[in-house]
């Protein structure tokens, strides 16, 4: 028996077109080969084995003590949202995303080196000044701060926010470089 005989829980409408690209199936309705085995094991679930998996993954972040309100000060505990269905990506496609991230994290990390070292960027005029110093951030005292000779990491933390575009394409919308 095919695997993908009775996939997934949820069908799309192939009658009617949705604008937008479909992460877990393909233009004709056809789950996407990297969805398969996932779609496989949740049609082995019901509604209420959703739930109680959902229901779990609540009780463990209200266990951890994780909140949407902490990194602003607010001891508030908004719920933290998730979904616990995943977003699979194909490995070639996240091959792909890796060395963009990558490449991203690489020009930041030179960025926030120079504009806290030698300062090219400001002298060429590749990156207007009043950007730099007029920034609450920009921590003025650290100008001219020696790294370690073996360590020419600047940028700590990087993270990303990304899109998919309706024509299936990534797009990064914002850069995160600082822990909220």
């Amino acid at each position: 028996m095919n695997s993908q005989a009775h996939l997934p829980l949820v069908l799309p409408n192939t009658a009617q077109s949705t604008p937008g690209y479909d992460e877990a199936f393909g233009p004709q309705g056809e789950p996407r080969r990297h969805w398969a085995a996932f779609m496989a094991q949740h049609q082995l679930l019901s509604v209420s084995g959703l739930q109680d998996r959902l229901n779990r993954a609540r009780q463990l972040t209200a266990d951890a003590g994780l909140s949407l309100g902490y990194h602003s000060g607010s001891r508030d505990q908004a719920d933290w949202l998730f979904d616990v269905m995943p977003l699979i990506i194909s490995g070639e496609e996240w091959r792909f995303l890796e060395a963009a991230i990558t490449q991203r994290a690489q020009v930041l990390n030179h960025l926030l080196g120079d504009l806290y070292g030698p300062q090219d960027t400001l002298k060429r005029g590749l990156f207007p000044p009043y950007l730099v110093y007029g920034n609450p951030n920009y921590l003025r005292p650290l100008r001219k701060v020696e790294q370690n000779a073996g360590d020419a990491r600047q940028l700590a933390v990087y993270a990303v926010d990304m899109v998919r575009r309706p024509d299936g394409q990534w797009t990064i919308v914002a850069d995160r470089t600082q822990v909220p």
